[in-house]
């Protein structure tokens, strides 16, 4: 990813739409600049939950290709990202309720996503699960 393209990626993470799902509810998800794109989630409402909508479309791939050696500065850097995203959506949202998840896996990549606490709605990743020698979750949340 070239310097330019992996910035943009980072600032897409504060730059977000708010759109009604079917029962009234209001979406936060990150702009992707593409109008269709709002269409397409709203139609997606109709047979999904909201975490999974917020969940798979409010992600960032940062960085790919995680060497071992780099999993500690990287965790250190995905919690002041996670903790930075949710304080800025929490400041825009004061009365939402969200969490905040960072992934660090080793081969792999380091992704940051979020979504709103829903009521009666797991969260987009079971916690206690991913939790092992070869992959980090963090997570954050008000």
């Amino acid at each position: 990813m070239r310097r330019t393209e992996y910035l943009s990626e980072c600032s897409n993470l504060f730059d977000w739409n708010t759109i009604p799902d079917n029962r009234g509810n209001e979406l936060v998800l990150i702009n992707p600049g593409n109008p269709d794109y709002l269409d397409n989630i709203k139609a997606q409402t109709k047979t999904q939950n909201n975490t999974h909508i917020e969940g798979f479309y409010n992600h960032v791939h940062l960085l790919d290709n995680i060497k071992k050696n780099e999993i500690d500065s990287l965790c250190e850097s995905g919690k002041r990202l996670g903790k930075s995203l949710l304080s800025c959506l929490c400041q825009k949202y004061p009365e939402k309720r969200f969490i905040v998840f960072v992934t660090i896996s080793l081969g792999g990549s380091m992704t940051i996503r979020f979504h709103q606490q829903w009521p009666n709605e797991p969260f987009y990743f079971d916690i206690e699960e991913i939790q092992n020698q070869n992959e980090k979750l963090l997570y954050y949340m008000n």
